[in-house]
């Protein structure tokens, strides 16, 4: 039988969706974690969801003395024709109130505490939210069945190419997750504390981080206590990941350097780490098998890291920088956060210019926090791969999502094959299940020789309980380097040939030549 290369393409691309949950699931608290529902149609393009806040009267209770009164009482009841007529809150009275047979009784509302206790009003209050449905693509470079036919080891080439689709949609999930929990979550906190000891943080909807002070500290588990009984007090033990002798316990998404100097900060940690209880079959899979004071360590070796950069200048949308940050390509965008930034800002490097696509209110002396992506572009024999990036090794800063489930809800729209009046689409999935696709056009493609591999991810992001939600930005953790005795260095970095000896980040990190 005759080697179908394009019923091949087809078959594949339609087992690609589902392998990405079966295979890839539980390597990322993300992709399993984070709650999912159906977007619903029909309701416009902005929806909005009103949210009962905590409400409580103005003002502390006021408590009055419940106690006997034959006049002003209200054990008796309206009609003074019948004094010995007791209402429902009557007490038995005393013998004396009983000879009163010409009793004299309030006018009506005005009883006493007996009958009326003093009042304290709750007025209700609510908060109005907007969210919208977004969309991206994915697509692969053309593929010529031709080309397919005659090349060296084609099942072994098509099964890297499939194996590269399904990374490329799990990590934008992962990627999308993340960084929708980081824009929701109302609390943003600084690893570093004020002239009263408090932490330097933000906090409302679309709150940034301030980068007029910058973290001084790694992450350590003070701060994961203040952020614990934050989330108790605040009702967030109501649905935590799982409980422990009856307390709640939430999870902390970090990198494994800060996890390990959590845990191995001192040896009365690692003892109550060592004896803590099993987590659940939930997070089991995650590779998580105990806590530690109130918090699950999920491990996020993908999760955000940034550099800091001072301002010098700003007009309108372009920040001129003190000097030129290294490590970043021209005209990629770049995600950019700190004081004056808005939630979800992006900016392109032109040298030390900054041009982002908001109109930024930083001042010169300030700073902006730049991200540090995991993998950065290199050069092959065709095209270029993506290599471990130095710089986020070395980067500055990282955070710690602290997690709460309830903090939003991903919603992915369904897909329409029957409109009505005959109106009929393809179907369409929306959670990146990758398609082939063979659009036969008399000028490129006349034969359908030629196709490509096309998904669509598509989602919203309903706010439900964004109080919830506490994002740490701190110093970046690592592992000491240890070699006879001596400690060789402080960051977590194996320099391959390409990185340029000397290169410095924001804080001036120099890491040698290997």
């Amino acid at each position: 039988m005759a080697y179908d290369i394009e019923q091949v393409l087809i078959n594949e691309a339609n087992r690609i969706g589902p392998d990405i949950y079966r295979k890839t699931l539980n390597t990322s608290p993300w992709l399993k974690l984070v709650k999912k529902d159906v977007w619903p149609d029909e309701m416009g393009d902005t929806i909005r969801v009103l949210t009962y806040e905590r409400s409580l009267p103005a003002n502390s209770l006021s408590w009055a003395q419940v106690s006997l009164d034959p006049v002003a009482s209200s054990m008796y009841a309206t009609s003074s024709t019948n004094p010995l007529a007791f209402n429902n809150n009557a007490v038995v009275a005393q013998s004396n109130d009983l000879a009163n047979t010409n009793p004299t009784f309030p006018a009506p509302g005005n009883y006493g505490s007996n009958a009326i206790p003093p009042v304290q009003a709750i007025q209700f209050a609510q908060t109005l939210r907007s969210y919208n449905l977004t969309q991206t693509a994915l697509q692969s470079p053309f593929l010529s069945v031709n080309d397919l036919r005659f090349s060296l080891k084609r099942k072994e080439q098509l099964s890297n190419i499939f194996a590269i689709l399904q990374e490329n949609t799990s990590y934008a999930w992962q990627d999308r997750y993340r960084d929708e929990f980081v824009r929701i979550a109302q609390y943003k906190i600084n690893a570093a504390i004020d002239g009263s000891g408090n932490l330097i943080s933000n906090f409302g909807d679309n709150s940034t981080f301030r980068s007029d002070v910058l973290p001084t500290s790694v992450l350590v588990q003070g701060i994961l206590d203040r952020v614990y009984q934050k989330l108790i007090r605040d009702g967030a033990g109501n649905n935590p990941l799982d409980r422990e002798n009856a307390r709640p316990v939430f999870g902390a998404i970090l990198s494994s350097e800060a996890s390990r100097n959590l845990i191995a900060a001192n040896p009365d940690i690692r003892q109550d780490y060592r004896w803590s209880s099993k987590v659940n079959e939930l997070l089991a899979p995650l590779g998580i098998e105990r806590s530690y004071a109130g918090f699950f360590h999920m491990v996020d070796d993908w999760g955000p890291r940034h550099d800091a950069f001072a301002v010098a200048s700003v007009s309108g949308n372009a920040i001129t920088l003190t000097s030129s940050p290294a490590g970043f390509t021209a005209g990629v965008a770049i995600q950019v956060s700190g004081s004056g930034i808005a939630q979800g800002t992006f900016g392109t490097l032109s040298g030390a210019v900054l041009t982002v696509n908001n109109t930024p209110s930083v001042s010169a002396g300030q700073y902006v926090f730049l991200r540090r992506l995991p993998y950065a572009p290199i050069q092959t024999t065709q095209g270029y791969k993506q290599d471990i990036n130095p710089y986020y090794e070395i980067a500055a800063y990282e955070d710690t999502i602290v997690f709460h489930q309830d903090v939003f809800v991903n919603l992915v729209p369904k897909p329409i094959t029957a409109a009505g009046s005959n109106v009929t689409f393809d179907a369409v999935s929306y959670m990146g299940d990758f398609k082939w696709r063979n659009i036969i056009t008399p000028d490129t493609n006349p034969d359908g020789t030629i196709g490509f591999f096309r998904a669509i991810l598509s989602s919203g992001s309903k706010p439900v309980r964004p109080e919830w939600g506490t994002v740490i930005r701190s110093l970046r953790a690592s592992t000491p380097l240890i070699l006879d005795g001596v400690t060789q260095g402080s960051a977590n970095v194996i320099a391959p040939p390409y990185f340029a000896v000397g290169a410095s980040g924001a804080t001036g990190v120099t890491v040698e030549a290997a």
